[in-house]
């Protein structure tokens, strides 16, 4: 795959064997409980494959093409691992460690390590950022922020006062993680630039 654009917008995109057989559409991905992705999930017909990231050539935003034929992509079975699907993460409720509604997940970050950071959004995040004095759309949440996922809510690491500290005057459509740098970048690369900018922001904003 294109090292400029990792895994980018997936969703919807046609898969496309090396010999040019069609696996339908993807419309989900996996990870595993430590937020790390496993597979794309694509369907077509009656049958759900799970597609490795390394077996991925190439991905224009409306097709994906594989490295290899049909017979070496994985079908899906019913005893398959309990993985955690975004699909399911996009339905529940984010709350922080003292319990305030933060809002959904909106979207993903795939960085180079495969491990996933989260872009929250909604009303709810609204409201939460105005309590911090914040104005933005969206939030930037690395992985390793997410204390459990339940069967209808996730729970934060982080309380109100470390995710004002952290993202104060810096809204998501600020920062480069969103950019290919931060898909380029390993998890915890991308991690510690954040708090890096964040302290910086703030030693400025004082």
């Amino acid at each position: 795959m294109s090292e400029d654009n990792p895994y980018k917008d997936m969703e919807g995109s046609e898969v496309v064997t090396q010999n040019e057989e069609n696996l339908g559409v993807i419309f989900d991905f996996v990870m595993d409980t430590d937020f790390k992705l496993r597979f794309f999930v694509s369907r077509y017909g009656h049958e759900i494959f799970l597609i490795e990231p390394k077996q991925i050539e190439s991905s224009d935003g409306k097709t994906v093409r594989l490295k290899v034929p049909k017979r070496y992509v994985r079908l899906y079975e019913k005893d398959e691992p309990e993985w955690i699907s975004f699909t399911t993460l996009r339905t529940k409720q984010v709350f922080d460690n003292d319990g305030e509604n933060i809002g959904q997940i909106q979207d993903v970050i795939f960085h180079r390590d495969q491990h996933i950071s989260f872009i929250i959004g909604g009303s709810g995040l609204k409201r939460y950022l105005s309590y911090l004095g914040i104005s933005a759309d969206d939030m930037l949440v690395p992985y390793r922020y997410i204390k459990s996922v339940d069967q209808y809510n996730i729970l934060l690491y982080k309380s109100k006062v470390e995710l004002d500290r952290l993202f104060r005057g810096r809204p998501v459509t600020m920062k480069t993680y969103l950019s290919h740098e931060a898909q380029q970048k390993s998890s915890e690369e991308a991690e510690i630039q954040l708090h890096r900018d964040s302290y910086v922001q703030l030693a400025y904003n004082r």
